[in-house]
């Protein structure tokens, strides 16, 4: 069994004593979605000649899905690559991997992030980058092979908090319920503050309609999240909020949602901009007799909010919600602009990137703009021939979840009520008996 590192000895070796402490601090606090992440920006500006530092600094710029941080990932990529002679091999690995995720070459970079951790288990922080990756192509798609590269640093490191909690999500992705909830618990029985392990238990729990043990678990952990990183534990309340609409309680996930997110700023970050879009499309969903009227003003925000990023969606399921927004917002200059540009990136992906973008991404836009104008059988029309992509469209199986009640609720309002009816008996497949929500797919849409 080896000691449990993030990042290469060798890797780090170069710098000096101070540069190695930042640039573990930047890995830990990835691993774990912790407060440090935007270390790595600042200590590459300080010591601008090293590349070990560029390279953490374009990896975590490229978790910011803005063109600010795009752009900022390509800088700081350039400079890595110019000073390639200096990184050891695990280092030169690791570029590679970010190049080809900057260049939508997920497969690829996937795959070299594998080998790195065959190559040297010892480090494991290029499993916390193919989780990432693995986000951005569909996780549910990837739950298998996340599994096995997880169990795989598992058997080296038996310990290590943030391995357990990313196996723990890794096993819940692929339906093996009771272990992702073990695992779940020894992740944070090894350290109390785990938002991650918090997350795939939260996933757990409410996939097997456990609705009690769910909130209870949120009540009891949501105070540890403050000392997690932002966006990370606005998540986590994001869950807490799906586990009350769950229990058919919209009223109290809004509140609660509120009570913590407080209100839309022009300054949102991706992920809190995607939260905030999806709990309020499902709320839409789930009961549409009362929800436009009180997300109307909401809707405006965030399609003011998300306008200068929406020509360039890092995934499906994002441009999927990013035309959801646009759609529902009232229609004004600026959203009618930023529609144009989602689309004309939509399309530009669709030509130049392969995996779900090619075959399904323009028509899955397409048809949630129509669904939020209530265009219902133009929105059945597109999905319904799409339903073997929706895992493959970018997110969790909890977000991917999202494209399956769009196609319940346009069945259902098409006439399509047997469709709907088996759409709503995958949506409760683990479970062993009905949830509330459950009940409200099966009535009426």
């Amino acid at each position: 069994m080896t000691q449990a590192l993030l990042l290469s000895p060798d890797f780090l070796e170069p710098l000096s004593s101070e540069q190695r402490k930042q640039a573990e601090a930047v890995a830990a606090a990835w691993m774990g979605y912790l407060p440090g992440m935007e270390l790595a920006t600042a200590a590459a500006s300080a010591a601008p000649e090293w590349p070990q530092l560029r390279l953490l600094a374009a990896l975590v710029a490229l978790t910011g899905q803005t063109p600010e941080a795009r752009a900022e990932a390509a800088s700081q990529l350039q400079a890595a690559g110019d000073g390639l002679q200096q990184l050891d091999r695990w280092g030169q690995g690791l570029l590679e991997a970010a190049q080809l995720w900057y260049r939508g070459e997920l497969g690829w970079a996937l795959r070299r992030l594998e080998l790195l951790l065959l190559e040297a288990p010892q480090a494991v922080f290029p499993l916390k980058v193919a989780e990432w990756v693995c986000y951005l192509r569909g996780q549910e798609s990837h739950g298998p092979r996340l599994l096995e590269l997880a169990s795989w640093c598992r058997e080296h490191h038996p310990e290590q908090p943030d391995v357990l909690a990313i196996e723990a999500f890794a096993l819940e992705l692929c339906g093996c319920l009771p272990q992702a909830e073990r695992c779940a618990h020894e992740a944070v029985e090894q350290r109390s503050l785990n938002p991650w392990a918090d997350h795939a238990l939260m996933h757990s729990l409410q996939r097997r309609g456990a609705l009690d043990q769910a909130l209870q678990w949120a009540e009891q952990r949501h105070g540890s999240w403050q000392a997690a990183a932002w966006p990370m534990a606005l998540h986590n309340h994001w869950h807490r909020s799906l586990l009350w609409l769950e229990a058919a309680e919209d009223r109290l996930a809004w509140r609660q949602w509120l009570a913590v997110a407080g209100h839309v700023t022009p300054t949102l970050g991706t992920g809190e901009a995607l939260d905030w879009i999806a709990l309020a499309c499902r709320l839409e969903l789930a009961g549409p007799e009362r929800w436009p009227v009180v997300l109307n003003p909401i809707w405006r925000q965030l399609a003011d909010g998300i306008a200068d990023r929406c020509h360039q969606p890092e995934a499906p399921l994002i441009a999927v919600q990013y035309a959801w927004c646009l759609a529902r917002a009232e229609p004004r200059a600026n959203q009618a602009e930023a529609l144009a540009a989602l689309r004309r990136g939509v399309a530009m992906q669709a030509q130049s990137v392969g995996w779900c973008w090619r075959p399904a991404a323009v028509d899955l836009v397409e048809a949630a703009i129509a669904l939020a104008r209530g265009q219902h059988q133009q929105a059945l029309d597109r999905l319904e021939p799409l339903q073997g992509w929706f895992a493959l469209a970018g997110g969790s199986d909890a977000q991917a979840l999202l494209l399956h009640q769009m196609l319940l609720v346009a069945a259902r309002r098409s006439g399509r009520d047997a469709l709907a009816d088996q759409i709503a008996a995958r949506l409760r497949a683990d479970r062993p008996s009905l949830t509330p929500l459950d009940r409200v797919w099966i009535s009426r849409c």
